[in-house]
C-alpha cells in the first residue's frame, strides 16, 4: 500500500513539474495571440482609413460587409486589406484568434473603434480592465 502512495506521489510531483515548466510557454503563446489580435484591429482600421482617403467617406455595414468592401467589393475594385482565408468564420466575418468576430463602431467618424472581445468572449470595450483588445489603445 505504501508503495502505491509513493507512485501516486511521484506521478503528482512529475505532473506539477511539467505544469510549472510549460507555464511560461503558455503565457508566451497567449501574449502572441494578443499581439495578433492587436495587429488585426490596426489592419482593419488602416483599411477603413485607406477607403476613406479614396472615397471621402467610410463604408457602412457590419463586419462581414465591411471586410467584403475592403477586400475589393467597392466601386473601383480596390483591395484595401489582404487577409488570409483562415481569418474568417463560416459567415464570412473577420475573426480574432479566439474565433470571435471583430467588433466595429463607425458611429463617430473622428474616432473609429475596432476591437476583439478577447479570450473571455465578454464584450466590454469601454472597460480598460476587460480582456478586450482595442484599436484605440
Amino acid at each position: 500500500m505504501k508503495r502505491t502512495y509513493r507512485w501516486v506521489g511521484l506521478v503528482i510531483f512529475l505532473l506539477l513539474g511539467v505544469a510549472i515548466a510549460i507555464s511560461p510557454l503558455w503565457d508566451s503563446q497567449q501574449s502572441k495571440v494578443k499581439v495578433i489580435a492587436k495587429r488585426d484591429t490596426e489592419l482593419f482600421l488602416a483599411g477603413l482609413e485607406a477607403y476613406h482617403a479614396e472615397y471621402g467617406e467610410y463604408p457602412s455595414g457590419d463586419n462581414r460587409t465591411l471586410i467584403h468592401i475592403l477586400k475589393g467589393d467597392n466601386p473601383n475594385k480596390i483591395q484595401f486589406v489582404d487577409l488570409p482565408e483562415k481569418s474568417f468564420n463560416a459567415h464570412g466575418e473577420f475573426v480574432d484568434p479566439w474565433g470571435h468576430p471583430y467588433r466595429v463602431d463607425l458611429s463617430n467618424p473622428s474616432k473609429i473603434r475596432i476591437w476583439s472581445i478577447g479570450k473571455d468572449g465578454k464584450d466590454a470595450p469601454d472597460d480598460p480592465a476587460s480582456g478586450d483588445i482595442r484599436s484605440w489603445d
